[in-house]
């Protein structure tokens, strides 16, 4: 897939310094004109800076990244929204969708019972992650990316 090359340029001026917040706020706008979710969750991640306990910026960015597809995780970490500690957890999911997992499930470990959340319940506690391939057959053509064991092992 080729990219857009305003989008391009956006996401360098992001990558230049990952600390400017203009360029988020920007490219958030650019991602709204373009009616793409991520734009409000530019916006939301924005705002919870100078309200860090509002209740509902907090689940409206829940809701927002619910679900997350490999593009989306791949724009999402250029941009500057996945880094720090979140980059090695959705790189595993990754790996694992890569592997022929159909979904990967990464889950707020800070809420009280958020495995049996997550598992026995609709909304869940987490994020899941899923392939951009629709069929799971293709996913599962994909992997395994681990090598063979050798001979004796």
């Amino acid at each position: 897939m080729t990219a857009d090359p305003v989008e391009q340029g956006l996401l360098e001026a992001i990558a230049i310094d990952f600390t400017a917040i203009e360029p988020r706020l920007i490219y958030g706008d650019w991602l709204q004109a373009r009616d793409d979710p991520r734009g409000e969750l530019f916006v939301i991640q924005h705002a919870r800076l100078s309200r860090p306990d509002d209740v509902e910026l907090r689940q409206r960015e829940a809701e927002l990244i619910k679900t997350l597809t490999e593009h989306e995780i791949a724009t999402l970490k250029d941009s500057g929204v996945i880094d720090g500690g979140m980059i090695p957890k959705v790189d595993c999911a990754l790996d694992a969708l890569g592997d022929g997992v159909n979904k990967a499930h990464i889950i707020d470990g800070r809420v009280e019972h958020a495995l049996l959340l997550e598992v026995l319940t609709n909304e869940g506690v987490g994020t899941m992650i899923r392939s951009d391939v629709d069929d799971p057959r293709e996913v599962r053509a994909r992997g395994p990316t681990l090598p063979a064991p050798a001979h004796g092992d």
